[in-house]
């Protein structure tokens, strides 16, 4: 999940770096700065919103749409070889 991308379709007006901070601490990005005058998102709403960004193709650059099939490859590939199917 891009996490900029899936605030800003909750929240279409928000600022990144103004309103919110997003930071990778090793663990994956996390919204460590909130100051938007609406209420944090859930990971349920983040997940959803994340969800309609992908099922429009022009929400994405081709950069970030390569990125996506990417990491959704290498998930299929995982789970074949450490689901024990090779």
């Amino acid at each position: 999940m891009i996490l900029e991308k899936a605030i800003l379709k909750i929240y279409p007006d928000a600022v990144p770096n103004r309103d919110f901070l997003i930071m990778d601490s090793g663990s994956g990005p996390e919204i460590k700065h909130w100051k938007y005058n609406k209420p944090i998102p859930t990971k349920t709403q983040l997940q959803t919103a994340w969800e309609k960004v992908l099922a429009d193709p022009k929400e994405l650059s081709p950069i970030e749409r390569l990125e996506q099939q990417q990491k959704l490859m290498q998930k299929a590939i995982d789970d074949i070889i450490l689901g024990g199917a090779l």
